[in-house]
């Protein structure tokens, strides 16, 4: 997993921030590898795969939303 650079996000707690960046980094390691897998995906499908990812847990080892 890699970590990302730290956003700011207005009028958040800590612990929300948190959440809300490993959030973000999951969901961006899981579009990269989406996009690594299928080369010429259009973006109604690349959507479509990751809302089915998250919803059936398929996010990779150790990776949870």
């Amino acid at each position: 997993l890699r970590l990302l650079p730290r956003q700011r996000y207005l009028r958040a707690e800590r612990a929300e921030v948190s959440a809300l960046e490993r959030k973000r980094n999951v969901l961006c390691c899981l579009i990269t590898r989406i996009l690594k897998v299928e080369k010429q995906l259009h973006i109604d499908n690349l959507v479509f795969r990751v809302i089915d990812a998250c919803q059936k847990g398929e996010l990779g080892p150790g990776l949870q939303f």
